[in-house]
């Protein structure tokens, strides 16, 4: 079972505990909904690798940036790392009865720039581009 805690941008917090594998993305039917236009549909999939692990593989054609590293495809998850979807972040931790903790905190859509930081692009919103993205084919 994965603890997931999500910090919305208005402050406040929900949890979920979640058996077998984990689906970030902006479609309705991921385990974890995230907003935004840099968020595909189904973006990832965190499958349990051992007890204190999880198995990230990208799904989308957009990739994903794991403890600052762009162009990550695949990689295994400890507690510490931290993923970027979107200008979301998602950390992973371990809960205080010592398991899996997903601590999900979301960007705010309504703020220009929000979290535009964390993006290895630069959005231009006339041509609805993120110049410098790192794209796969």
């Amino acid at each position: 079972m994965i603890l997931v805690r999500r910090h919305a941008p208005d402050g406040a917090k929900t949890e979920q505990t979640v058996s077998g594998a984990i689906t970030i993305g902006r479609a309705t039917d991921n385990t974890i909904q995230l907003p935004g236009l840099l968020v595909a549909l189904h973006h990832l999939r965190l499958t349990p690798a051992t007890s204190l692990t999880l198995q990230l593989d990208c799904l989308s054609t957009v990739d994903v940036i794991v403890n600052g590293l762009v162009g990550q495809r695949t990689a295994v998850l400890a507690p510490g790392d931290e993923l970027q979807v979107g200008g979301h972040r998602v950390r992973v931790s371990i809960t205080e009865s010592g398991g899996l903790m997903l601590e999900v905190r979301e960007r705010d859509p309504d703020q220009a720039g929000a979290g535009d930081d964390a993006l290895p692009c630069t959005w231009n919103p006339r041509d609805r581009l993120c110049i410098g993205a790192t794209w796969r084919t």
